[in-house]
């Protein structure tokens, strides 16, 4: 399991989870492209269950009982391939709109990794299969406030955002911190 710690995206990770029941079956699920966004280890020396280890994994294609769940727009194989290319038709749900990266630039386009009051910058936000739907962006930061199209943002919310493309940039002015 050492790709968990080394930030790499794992081809396929199938989880059995075994039912202690008899009226049950066992479930399996099947997610591939996976990423481990958190693998946390605990140990108490005064509890019932000492040692716990908790994985978090995303996958950008989620198949449960043999029907496709889940693909994400991120995917790197062929979701068709995964499920033999005949029964996907029937069991294959809509892929549904992403948000895949948001970030700010300045006005040449540089990405910035901190911003800094009275500055003129971008909300650049990437996504998929989201053009025509409406987002809100929480982008709360506690050394500045926003301000977009001349209004100050409340709680640092970017509300009802017309995606029009994959990819958008937001024109906003930071200013001094409110209290």
């Amino acid at each position: 399991m050492r790709w968990i710690n080394d930030e790499q995206i794992k081809d396929h990770v199938k989880l059995e989870f075994e039912s202690t029941r008899l009226d049950e079956r066992n479930k399996f699920f099947d997610l591939h492209d996976v990423t481990c966004v958190k693998n946390e280890e605990n140990f108490w020396s005064d509890n019932t269950r000492p040692m716990t280890n908790s994985i978090t994994l995303i996958p950008a294609i989620l198949i449960a009982q043999g029907v496709l769940i889940r693909v994400q727009g991120w995917h790197i194989q062929n979701p068709k391939s995964l499920m033999g290319g005949s029964t996907v038709e029937a069991t294959e749900r809509p892929v549904e709109g992403t948000l895949t990266d948001c970030y700010f630039e300045d006005q040449e386009g540089n990405v910035l990794t901190t911003v800094k009051k009275d500055q003129d910058i971008y909300a650049v936000v990437k996504s998929t299969n989201m053009t025509g739907k409406v987002i809100s962006i929480d982008l709360s930061d506690d050394t500045v406030d926003y301000e977009y199209n001349g209004q100050y943002l409340e709680n640092d919310l970017l509300e009802n955002i017309n995606v029009t493309a994959d990819i958008i940039r937001i024109p906003l002015k930071t200013l001094k911190q409110r209290n």
